[in-house]
């Protein structure tokens, strides 16, 4: 996770975009992963994984207290900061355009 949150951040943004559809393909199929998305993406203030996880936990898909406060936390900041770039952000940075 380290290696993709790594190269999300350095990558060309076609690489970037590959990334963060991966990622979400993969949180959809084991949202157990979605602790260790947010704290390496969350370390790097990759804010590309914002939508996949925020669905994770509207969903209720994550059970544990500690993975809920782990991605809660990643969203927060994600939300939050100014000039963070969530995926919406990060999509017309690249393109000049949003979804």
């Amino acid at each position: 996770m380290e290696a993709l949150a790594l190269h999300s951040q350095y990558g060309d943004p076609l690489m970037r975009k590959t990334i963060t559809d991966a990622i979400g393909d993969v949180l959809h199929q084991s949202p157990q992963l979605a602790p260790a998305v947010a704290r390496q993406f969350g370390a790097r203030r990759v804010w590309s994984q914002r939508d996949s996880l925020s669905g994770l936990v509207r969903a209720g898909l994550l059970v544990s207290p500690l993975d809920v406060l782990a991605v809660s936390q990643y969203i927060a900041m994600a939300d939050d900061l100014p000039g963070s770039l969530n995926s919406i952000d990060s999509e017309k940075a690249d393109t000049g355009v949003s979804r």
